[in-house]
């Protein structure tokens, strides 16, 4: 009876172990992830919730909420679908998203759900859910997406000439550049010519003028335009050029260079030899002649 006794209680201790084992098996999970893992500002992507069922049974009752960090929005439209029955929460323009009396399918299987997020705002994103409930499994392990929504920079830079007569032709150097972390589309570079000057030529691809369509500027990156104008020979004083640069992700970005200007020199013959002994004989004779007079003005 003894030994009878001692056979149930090991027996009930197996089971007892293969319970708490077991049972760890029975807890319900979800992931989510992010498609693709990069956009730009304003860019959409897919988030995906995938909720796995590890029990032995079907999951009911399952539910987890979802909080977008800021910068992240949920897309109008949102683009909301899945299989995982419930009552699935996602309003275009806010930052929630919950799942509420959901169900998984038996062991092994799994359900998903999908909307689009907009990211509004650059930077790094780490988009982690509640944990998974249940009414028959209790609590699973909760899921995590990372999200990169990158951004270009623009800057723009003009160089030229401090001071140029007028009449001849003035080189500006226009240098725009991209120094975020995405590419810029669309972008246009924009130099109004100022009074006093008129446009004669550009590199490309500019040489139509101005505005101009730099394309897209990847980053890092730089594009470097040379703009050529002629000074009007009634210009005086300095004139100021501005050019700006704007892309579909960026505002207008300034930059401005100042030439001074001045009246058209009268040129100066450049002397030969015999014109520059006919210059020497000139100021000797001058000489002799100014200290003849300077003495006959000491006799009297």
């Amino acid at each position: 009876m003894h030994e009878v006794n001692v056979r149930r209680l090991l027996v009930g201790l197996v089971l007892a172990i293969f319970a708490c084992f077991s049972g760890a098996a029975f807890a319900f999970s979800v992931s989510a992830s992010f498609s693709p893992g990069s956009i730009p500002v304003n860019g959409a992507t897919r988030l995906t919730f995938t909720l796995y069922n590890n029990a032995g049974v079907a999951g009911t009752g399952v539910a987890f909420t979802d909080t977008l960090p800021a910068g992240l929005v949920i897309a109008t439209p949102n683009g909301l679908d899945g299989n995982c029955l419930g009552t699935i929460t996602a309003n275009s323009g806010t930052t929630t998203i919950s799942l509420s009396g959901g169900s998984i399918p038996g062991a092994g299987l799994s359900c998903e759900i999908f909307l689009n997020i907009i990211g509004t705002t650059a930077g790094q994103y780490t988009n982690t859910t509640s944990a998974i409930t249940s009414t028959n499994e209790g609590t699973g392990a909760a899921g995590t997406a990372n999200l990169t929504v990158t951004a270009p920079v623009l800057t723009i830079q003009k160089t030229g000439p401090g001071n140029v007569y007028a009449g001849n032709n003035v080189t500006y150097t226009i240098v725009v550049g991209n120094t975020g972390n995405g590419a810029a589309t669309n972008v246009m570079l924009t130099d109004p010519t100022p009074a006093g000057l008129t446009f004669v030529s550009a590199t490309p691809p500019c040489t139509s003028g101005f505005p101009c369509n730099l394309a897209t500027l990847n980053a890092p990156g730089t594009v470097t335009v040379t703009a050529t104008y002629n000074i009007a020979t009634t210009a005086t004083g300095s004139i100021t050029n501005i050019a700006s640069v704007q892309s579909d992700q960026t505002a207008a970005t300034n930059a401005s260079a100042s030439t001074g200007t001045g009246p058209v020199p009268i040129p100066t013959p450049a002397l030969g030899l015999r014109g520059l002994l006919l210059l020497g004989l000139t100021m000797l004779l001058g000489g002799v002649y100014w200290k003849r007079r300077q003495a006959a003005a000491c006799r009297y």
